[in-house]
């Protein structure tokens, strides 16, 4: 009988561990059918031939474990390389399987789940599968660097960028203890519904930590992402290029946000309605409501959201969501940014040193476009560039299929029990917009109302008690305080220990490269003449790292070969001094240089133009203006920021031989060699890389005239000169 009973139950109960059979994993495409523990030789290499992945769990409610040291490979350990392919563990089309421990590295996606249902991922560790090769420097951002996050119902994401676990059209998913590295993208969640995604670190990443697609009632609770960014240089550019701890786009709601940590990424938290929600492209179906579409009812709270290259948190287009007692400080660009947002809840927050490389109208703490019935209450403000900005001014983005659905005026807003400590200003209004204030305190703080905004003080007695919001307690970041901590290489942000070699930045009278951490065994040599290569701090890149500075010896163009070896590696660079001085004058236009050249060109004599110097022509205004680029004392109150031109000479020796000259503008541009026009874009255009060609025959000093105009937006102008490899 006792065996009888024993035979029908033991089916109920789990294997002990110790009892799973042993799968020796070998080729492609080998599949799973029950529950086992993979073995995986050290060293070997599988690749996947066919791109449907190398190890493939078929059966539902199995538990497939990776064995200790067991590591899947698609490519040698050596291979870096951004052209890595292929999927390492795919489930597809069945429930309930769970995959422990999973070592994965080398492919494009580390792990693929479809239609899994109950899954659950435990333990994995996914390390180098697929990231872009970076083609910003610490000298000057990339554009094509930028990723599109915008576009994904046909897997975009993970084809493109790659993924170290992507989950597809499943729920009751659970993600735990889950580490990425040193890769692209950490977890993309695609059309997810009720899953738990907690516990999990997924940082020093070129892209996203986390990616929600469509995915709506999912915990995120008490990660860490960190370091999930690119598009920066400290104190030279801070563009993030829509890189993110967080990503959510295109409806994603009821979410709830809790007690991560999320510092030194592009955006902490980067949530777009979509374009769908927008109207920017067809509806999926007749009769689609535009009404309160978009990202909806989330709860970001109790989280630490720092040191962040753009926004703390951007939420742009929704409706509902609360903010709700986070931690965010040092965001470059602003704490929150909540374009169109409408029934949000800021509450408890505390807000400190945000916004201090803010773009346009967006910087400080909280910044809302277009506001409507937002409530920002019991929030404490210290050291910001700004508290509560809210403006409303005209927008094309009014004609939008969203905006007629939704669009409101700017009224209802609460501004109730703040605290601001030293902020100028710590309120500010502007255009067509209405905010209710009681019972904030100002200590050296101000307020700014200007003549269209309404600054009333709210008629009723409030009180108000913070939401009982169950969390388990976050941990502290494991980076130290402040951006100056991000170090982006050509793959990504520096992981703090791995020893590097760097070149920093030029300028026509040094050139500066950094090794960290520790130090370099240097060698220079130049083709010609002398100089030499002196160790020294530099002040405007406070971070970690050894700086060595590069001295030439003659005027005029020189060329130089430096070799490092760091920690038993080589580095080899071939770089060159150009050896010139521009002359450059800025001047506001008096006309569209596209109708009236002359006329325009005549501004630049006038006594208005300021005119200054520099080694290199290397003017990236942003959203800015001339005096947002001008060197050292030639800073002048050149307060415009559209519509102006430059205009920038030098004569330069260049030897014998073909030069390439290449540029980068935003907008219209020419460039003329001894009166010769070899780059001719003169038009409104967004950021565009031109070149051209020059032949000389013998050593000669020739002028070159460059003229650039800027229309609105942003703006660019950027010259190179090198000989032809």
């Amino acid at each position: 009988m006792f065996l009888a009973l024993s035979a029908l139950f033991w089916p109920v109960f789990a294997a002990p561990q110790e009892a799973l059979p042993v799968v020796e994993l070998l080729h492609d495409n080998t599949e799973i059918r029950e529950s086992c523990r993979v073995h995986i030789s050290p060293g070997r290499v599988i690749a996947d031939g066919d791109g449907n992945g190398v190890l493939h769990i078929l059966s539902p409610n199995v538990v497939v474990e990776f064995a200790e040291g067991s590591v899947l490979r698609g490519v040698r350990p050596d291979v870096v390389t951004e052209d890595l392919e292929g999927i390492g563990i795919r489930i597809e089309g069945v429930e309930g399987v769970v995959l422990k421990n999973a070592a994965v590295r080398g492919f494009r996606c580390g792990i693929l789940a479809t239609q899994a249902d109950g899954l659950r991922v435990e333990g994995a560790r996914l390390r180098n599968n697929f990231r872009q090769k970076l083609k910003s420097t610490p000298m000057r951002e990339d554009l094509a660097d930028w990723l599109r996050p915008h576009e994904n119902d046909e897997q975009q994401w993970r084809k493109l960028y790659g993924a170290g676990l992507c989950i597809e059209d499943s729920t009751q998913v659970w993600v735990e203890g889950v580490e990425v590295r040193d890769q692209q993208n950490g977890i993309v969640l695609d059309r997810v519904q009720d899953a738990t995604i907690q516990n999990n670190d997924c940082s020093y990443l070129s892209g996203w930590g986390l990616a929600l697609w469509r995915s709506s009632n999912n915990l995120i609770q008490n990660n860490r992402f960190e370091f999930c960014v690119r598009g920066y240089s400290h104190q030279v550019y801070n563009r993030g290029q829509d890189s993110a701890g967080i990503l959510l786009f295109e409806q994603c709601s009821e979410n709830r946000i809790l007690a991560n940590t999320i510092t030194h990424c592009g955006d902490g938290i980067f949530a777009f309605s979509g374009r769908e929600a927008l109207g920017e492209i067809s509806p999926p179906e007749e009769n689609f409501s535009y009404q309160r579409r978009g990202n909806a009812k989330n709860l970001i709270a109790r989280n630490i959201i720092e040191d962040c290259v753009a926004h703390g948190i951007e939420l742009t287009f929704g409706f509902d969501n609360q903010i709700i007692g986070n931690q965010i400080s040092r965001n470059a660009i602003c704490g929150i940014w909540g374009g169109y947002s409408q029934d949000t809840l800021i509450q408890a927050n505390r807000f400190a040193q945000n916004g201090d490389a803010g773009y346009g109208l967006e910087r400080g703490a909280i910044n809302v476009d277009h506001p409507v019935a937002n409530i920002i209450l019991n929030n404490q403000f210290s050291g910001d560039r700004c508290g509560i900005h809210l403006w409303n001014q005209e927008h094309p983005f009014a004609q939008t299929p969203w905006a007629a659905a939704n669009g409101a005026p700017s009224e209802g807003n609460l501004v109730l029990a703040n605290h601001f400590q030293q902020i100028e200003p710590a309120i500010q209004l502007r255009g067509k917009v209405v905010a209710l204030h009681r019972l904030n305190q100002l200590v050296q703080s101000t307020v700014e109302v200007e003549q269209d905004a309404q600054w009333k003080e709210y008629p009723l007695e409030w009180t108000a008690s913070m939401p009982n919001i169950k969390v388990v307690e976050k941990a502290a970041p494991n980076s130290l305080p402040g951006r100056e901590h991000i170090l982006l290489t050509e793959w990504g942000p520096w992981n703090q220990k791995e020893k590097i070699w760097q070149l920093v930045s030029l300028t026509g009278r040094e050139h500066l490269y950094r090794v960290l951490p520790g130090d370099a065994q240097v060698d220079l040599r130049f083709i010609e003449g002398g100089g030499k290569v002196i160790i020294r701090p530099l002040p405007q890149h406070p971070g970690p790292g050894k700086f060595y500075h590069v001295i030439p010896g003659l005027k005029g163009y020189q060329e130089y070969i430096i070799s490092a070896v760091v920690d038993g590696r080589r580095y080899t660079f071939k770089n060159h001094f150009l050896g010139c001085t521009w002359q450059v004058r800025h001047f506001v236009s008096p006309c569209d240089p596209r109708e009236d050249l002359e006329t325009w060109r005549s501004a630049a004599e006038k006594e208005d133009a300021v005119k200054w110097s520099t080694t290199m022509l290397q003017l990236d205004f942003g959203a800015g203006g001339p005096k947002d680029v001008m060197e050292g004392d030639s800073r002048a109150d050149f307060s415009t920021v559209d519509s102006f031109g430059t205009i920038a000479t030098a004569r330069i020796q260049l030897p014998k031989g073909r030069w390439v000259f290449r540029t980068r503008s935003d907008d219209g541009i020419r460039l003329w060699v001894d009166g010769k026009l070899l780059i001719d874009r003169w038009t409104h255009h967004a950021a565009v890389e031109d070149q051209a060609q020059l032949d000389l025959g013998k050593t000669k000093v020739v002028t070159v005239r460059v003229e650039h105009f800027e229309l609105d937006g942003q703006a660019l102008l950027s010259v190179d000169i090198e000989p032809q490899r």
